[in-house]
C-alpha cells in the first residue's frame, strides 16, 4: 500500500512540478507525518527536493527545446474541451472592452474566437498570443512582463527588472487561468513569477471569468491568487459537483458548462 502510495505521490508532483504539503494531505487523505516520510523517501530518488511549506520536481537541466515540448504537450491534452470553453469567453467581449488574457493553454485558446469586427485592447503575458497580434489590425496590444518563461510561454517579472505596475490599469474583464479551483484555497497558482501579477489583475479588474475545465475543480496548488468570491464567472465543460454548486449558488458567483465544439 505504501509503496503504491509513494508512487502516486511521485507522479502528482511530477505533474504539478510544485506542490505545498498541505495540498499532498488533502489530496491523498493521509496525515501530514505520513506525507513527510514519504516524501522523505522520494527525495532520496534525486527527483524532488524540498522547498519552504512544500516540495517541487527538481530540473534535469532542460533545453529550452525540452520545456517548450513539455508545453506543447499540455497544450494538446484535451484540446477541443479548451477550445469550447474559450469559444464561450469570446462571446464576452464588447467594444472599446480593455481585457486581459492570462497565461494557460485553456486562455490561450481565445486567440480562436477573438472578435475581429470591434476595436478592443488586449493586455497580456501570454506570449503566444503576443506573436499572433499583427493578424489583429483592430486590437491595441499592451503586453506586461520582462522576460520569456518558456515552460509557460508567458512573461514573468524577475527580481531586479522593473516593468510597468499593474495597479494602475483598468481593466474590464480578465481572463483567467488557475492550476486549481478549491472552496477552502479558492484560485491557485503553482509558480512564484506569476503569483503577485495575477493577484493585482484581479484587484485591477472589474469582471474576473475563469477558464478551468473539470480535472481543476476541487485541486489547489501552492500559491493563493484569489478567493472564489473574487470570480464573476467560471466557464467549465462540466457539471460542477454537488457542494460547488451549492457554494456558488449560496455566493451568488456565476458559472456557465459549455457545449462541447
Amino acid at each position: 500500500m505504501k509503496n503504491k502510495r509513494v508512487e502516486h505521490i511521485y507522479d502528482y508532483i511530477v505533474q504539478q512540478k510544485i506542490v505545498s504539503l498541505k495540498e499532498l494531505q488533502s489530496y491523498f487523505n493521509v496525515s501530514m507525518n505520513t506525507i513527510r516520510r514519504d516524501i522523505s523517501d522520494l527525495e532520496k530518488t534525486g527527483d524532488i527536493k524540498k522547498v519552504y511549506g512544500g516540495v517541487e520536481l527538481v530540473s534535469k537541466n532542460q533545453s529550452p527545446m525540452d520545456e517548450l515540448q513539455l508545453f506543447n504537450s499540455r497544450q494538446t491534452k484535451n484540446i477541443s474541451i479548451k477550445k469550447s470553453i474559450a469559444r464561450n469567453a469570446g462571446k464576452l467581449i464588447k467594444e472599446n472592452d480593455i481585457i486581459y488574457i492570462d497565461s494557460g493553454t485553456t486562455t490561450e485558446q481565445l486567440l480562436n474566437f477573438l472578435p475581429k469586427d470591434i476595436k478592443y485592447v488586449i493586455i497580456t503575458d501570454n506570449f503566444r498570443i503576443i506573436s499572433q497580434m499583427e493578424k489583429f489590425t483592430n486590437i491595441t496590444l499592451i503586453v506586461i512582463g520582462n522576460v520569456l518563461d518558456r515552460e509557460t510561454m508567458s512573461m514573468v517579472e524577475r527580481v531586479g527588472i522593473s516593468s510597468e505596475s499593474l495597479q494602475d490599469l483598468n481593466i474590464n474583464t480578465a481572463f483567467m487561468a488557475t492550476t486549481g479551483l478549491s472552496i477552502k484555497n479558492g484560485l491557485t497558482n503553482y509558480s512564484s513569477d506569476k503569483y503577485k501579477a495575477k493577484k493585482q489583475i484581479v484587484n485591477s479588474s472589474q469582471e474576473i471569468v475563469v477558464l478551468a475545465d473539470h480535472t481543476k475543480i476541487g485541486q489547489s496548488t501552492l500559491m493563493t491568487y484569489a478567493s472564489l468570491s473574487d470570480i464573476s464567472l467560471l466557464i467549465t465543460d462540466e457539471e460542477l459537483p454537488e457542494k460547488y454548486k451549492e457554494y456558488f449558488d449560496q455566493n451568488k458567483i456565476n458559472y456557465d458548462v459549455v457545449d462541447q465544439i
